[in-house]
């Protein structure tokens, strides 16, 4: 069996008594090994995700933005569940620039012009997330609701916050 992290390989031991085998995702590394922006380039926080209410959660993420009304979230948002989308829509607040979509050639630049790439996936309902990998070779601290099979204390690339500062 096929597990993205230590924590899905726990819990197929527990719940099934079999054995995984953990396969990192693969992220061409090099897509996204940008020249560094300075500081005053680095102008928003960038939310990366689906419309949904359980994995990638964005209705948190406009939560969080509501919070800190001057700083920029940039938030592309991916089509999925039509009632998240129109309750994101109706509570963005001004402070957030929400796309639809970025073609995936471009999403490198999103990540170099961001500051703080902010995670408010859930991991009980994710596997190992491809964008820490991303904002981590474009050199973009993480902030995470949840830290990942100990992804961020490990790389020291973001940090977990926990979903009680929401």
């Amino acid at each position: 069996f096929l597990c993205q992290t230590q924590s899905q390989r726990d819990r197929l031991k527990e719940v099934a008594n079999r054995d995984g085998v953990i396969v990192r995702n693969p992220v061409d590394l090099a897509r996204f090994r940008l020249p560094l922006a300075s500081f005053e380039e680095r102008d928003r926080v960038l939310w990366l995700g689906r419309m949904d209410r359980f994995h990638k959660r964005p209705l948190l993420a406009i939560e969080i933005a509501r919070q800190c009304p001057d700083i920029t979230f940039e938030i592309i948002a991916n089509r999925g569940d039509a009632a998240v989308e129109a309750e994101v829509r109706v509570n963005c607040p001004s402070n957030v620039v929400l796309r639809d979509y970025v073609p995936r050639s471009e999403i490198g630049e999103n990540y170099r012009r961001s500051r703080i790439f902010l995670s408010t996936g859930s991991a009980a309902h994710e596997g190992f997330p491809n964008v820490f990998l991303e904002s981590a070779a474009c050199g973009t601290p993480i902030v995470s609701l949840e830290d990942f099979d100990g992804f961020l204390a490990d790389s020291e690339c973001g940090i977990e916050i926990g979903r009680a500062h929401v």
